[in-house]
């Protein structure tokens, strides 16, 4: 019974050093391999050790020192050793070309010049969170970027010696690449991608300044890529050779002129500063409307070209853009409303006896008289469809007897000896509903008892006809004045 017992405590002993052996070589981070328990090795280093600059590392911009900075990770394995100690890091891009060929790197990867980044050569490793490591730092020169635009670049690192313990050999080299322009690419006008670099000011959304009568449309400028290195600039010009190009393609219509410097002013310099996610800024066109009614009928446009970007470059396929608009549309929206009516244009309706109408030359209108008769004034006026108008005037008389006195406005001309109801009654005084038939002063909108609505629209285009009439047995001592007659579109 002894020996049996004796030869259990051997055993256990034997089990609990074969436990204690085990768990010395433990390795830390999910990248270890469990049987190296004290050798370096690159986090991302298994497999081909492939690194997204962009997407597997914690890139920052360092704005004072311009650059981008890759940390990548280096770690040690085991848990025996605290005792913090250095790593030699040294480039070796060997592993670049057959990874391009191999499609691992993207086909326009290219090997990032040497003096467009610095490494440290040596890293220090340290307990950090219950785990032995460093990061080597790839620390890119933005400015430096630009020769690579539109490419992808890479740089390959490698684990060359330690101050301390041995190298992962399967490890021990990885090759961070990123896509430039994700970083810091090229200053370009974003339009310039879609529509065929147009820009159609009646849609993109502009600003009316009504007293120094302009049109503000801010072209959007921005470079690409994160990196934000402060407020730069970038000159802007005027090129119409792309608005020829354009309407020689088809693209922009035959009756396309381009607007010349006397129509627009141009700020010269566009300024780009970070903005949420983007580096932007805008190119301002300032468009003169009293310019625009020697076009009318026609498309406008102006080219736009970008140039001497105070950092980086322009991108030659978004370098120029185009502004265009209907020059009629335009007008349309920005010219302030005003008074359609014009004081000469009047002429009298002759209806039938025993009522006058009298124009007066600063366009009032006196109608008096009675005994039945019937009289009025009209004229024509432009009008666009589906646009609000509104009719107002002011009427004044001592009290009339028996009278009525009508707005109407219709695409029938007037003709003379014949009562006009085209469009119907918009608006009047009618002494039998209660206005009129007492001394009145005022806007005919407030005073009036008859009619629709003082606010017109019309299906169509084209030239309308407003007509003013009234008859009855008395307009009353004086007549009725008709002032201030107002026709203009309120949207």
């Amino acid at each position: 019974m002894k020996i049996q017992r004796y030869s259990i405590s051997i055993l256990f002993a034997g089990l609990l050093m074969i436990s204690s052996a085990c768990k010395q070589e433990t390795i830390e981070g999910a990248e270890a391999t469990g049987n190296e328990p004290f050798k370096v090795y690159f986090l991302n280093g298994e497999d081909k050790g492939v690194i997204n600059g962009i997407q597997d590392t914690k890139m920052e911009i360092d704005v004072a020192a311009r650059t981008a900075n890759f940390p990548v990770p280096v770690f040690r394995g085991g848990q025996a050793g605290s005792e913090p100690f250095t790593v030699d890091i040294a480039v070796d891009n060997s592993a670049v070309s057959p990874l391009i060929q191999s499609g691992d790197l993207p086909a326009n990867t290219v090997v990032l010049d040497a003096g467009a980044f610095t490494l440290a050569p040596k890293d220090t490793l340290m307990v950090e969170h219950d785990m032995m490591k460093g990061n080597a730092v790839l620390k890119v020169k933005i400015e430096s970027l630009g020769q690579y635009a539109g490419k992808n670049v890479a740089v390959g690192l490698k684990i060359a010696g330690t101050s301390r313990y041995s190298i992962n050999e399967s490890m021990n080299k990885v090759v961070l690449y990123f896509n430039v322009s994700s970083v810091a690419g090229l200053v370009g006008f974003p339009s310039s991608a879609s529509n065929n670099g147009k820009i159609n000011l009646l849609s993109a959304g502009y600003t009316v300044n009504r007293t120094a009568g302009t049109v503000d449309l801010p072209v959007a400028v921005e470079r690409e890529g994160s990196a934000n290195l402060g407020t730069f600039t970038v000159d802007v010009q005027t090129d119409n050779s792309a608005v020829t190009d354009l309407m020689q393609s088809g693209k922009l219509p035959a009756n396309t002129v381009a607007l010349t410097a006397n129509d627009y002013t141009l700020e010269t310099k566009v300024s780009l500063s970070k903005l949420g996610n983007v580096i932007t800024g805008n190119a301002l066109p300032r468009i003169k409307i009293a310019q625009l009614n020697q076009y009318s009928g026609k498309k406008a446009a102006i080219g736009l070209k970008l140039a001497n970007p105070s950092q980086f470059a322009v991108d030659p396929a978004k370098g120029r853009t185009v502004v265009y608009f209907d020059v009629d549309s335009l007008l349309d929206e920005v010219v302030p409303p005003t008074n359609l009516l014009v004081h000469s244009a009047w002429q009298v309706l002759n209806i039938s006896a025993g009522v006058t109408f009298t124009v007066n030359s600063n366009g009032s209108i006196l109608a008096e008289g009675g005994s039945w008769g019937h009289a009025g004034v009209f004229q024509p006026i432009q009008v666009k469809a589906n646009k609000n108008y509104k009719i107002d005037m002011r009427v004044a008389g001592s009290g009339a007897a028996d009278t009525w006195l009508e707005v109407y406005v219709g695409a029938t001309v007037p003709s003379q000896g014949a009562e006009y109801n085209d469009g119907g009654n918009r608006m009047g005084l009618n002494t039998w509903s209660g206005c009129g038939n007492t001394p009145f002063n005022g806007m005919l909108s407030t005073i009036k008892c008859s009619g629709s609505s003082n606010i017109v629209k019309f299906s169509t285009s084209g030239t309308v006809y407003l007509v003013i009439r009234s008859g009855g047995g008395n307009l009353g001592t004086g007549g009725i004045s008709i002032s201030d007659i107002d026709f203009r579109r309120v949207d």
